[in-house]
């Protein structure tokens, strides 16, 4: 009898220990609710605590950006024209992005960055390109560290052309801003418990800027002409890395 009660005793008091004094609270390392009589409910097994993910995150990306883009330069007093072709010309560029996870599979994401800037040289004329951009991206991840998604934005592009043989009057810079579409996909791996390392791919499109009517003078001849860029493509390959808080 005496045994018996020694037992009773000290489940009493082991008891006690684990769930405290009767009351409503939370274990601080399971979620097993504690009824007023001082026993857990028998329908409550205990679980582990869902510890809350990093919803933000802010990184950079550097990247190789491939052009292709046709530059048109007509005089607009004889109609006549002359057609470049450019095409996968490599520019160098980076990006600042910040974003949100909003789901479990889904990221909300602002992008800025620059594509790039192209310089040439030919028939003594210079003409330099600088391409700029703003975006919000959506992004889907696919599972095993894959990820796609697309974006919308503005593109900036600034296109000059100067001369150091000829006279040359008129607008020679220009800038235009256009609407831009990018999608792209790639694949992310943790390297540290708050920080991601990424490699993509991304295709992005948007419209160059028309210039102004240039006039120069070459050897006794008065000569007159204008440039359209027009649709520019980007095939770019990125890596960076994000820091998620």
């Amino acid at each position: 009898m005496k045994a018996k009660y020694v037992l009773f005793l000290a489940l009493s008091l082991h008891s006690a220990a684990a769930f405290g004094a009767p009351g409503r609270r939370w274990e601080s390392d399971y979620r097993v609710f504690v009824p007023s009589s001082g026993m857990p409910a028998a329908a409550s097994a205990p679980r582990p605590v869902q510890k809350a993910e990093p919803l933000w995150y802010i990184g950079a990306n550097g990247a190789v950006n491939f052009f292709t883009w046709d530059t048109t330069v007509k005089n607009p007093y004889n109609g006549k024209s002359v057609k470049d072709k450019y095409q996968f010309e490599p520019l160098y560029g980076f990006s600042f992005i910040g974003g949100a996870r909003v789901s479990d599979d889904w990221r909300a994401e602002l992008a800025i960055g620059t594509l790039g800037k192209f310089t040439e040289s030919e028939n003594n004329f210079d003409f330099e390109m600088t391409a700029r951009y703003a975006m919000a991206n959506a992004i889907y991840a696919a599972g095993d560290g894959l990820y796609i998604g697309a974006g919308l934005g503005v593109g900036m592009v600034t296109a000059n052309m100067t001369s150091d043989v000829f006279d040359v009057t008129g607008q020679g810079k220009t800038t235009a801003y256009s609407p831009m579409g990018a999608i792209f996909l790639g694949y992310e791996q943790l390297i540290g418990k708050k920080t991601m390392l990424n490699l993509g791919y991304r295709f992005s499109m948007f419209r160059g800027p028309e210039g102004g009517v240039l006039e120069w003078n070459d050897g006794g001849d008065d000569w007159a002409g204008s440039f359209n860029m027009g649709t520019v493509t980007v095939n770019s390959l990125e890596l960076g890395l994000k820091y998620f808080f």
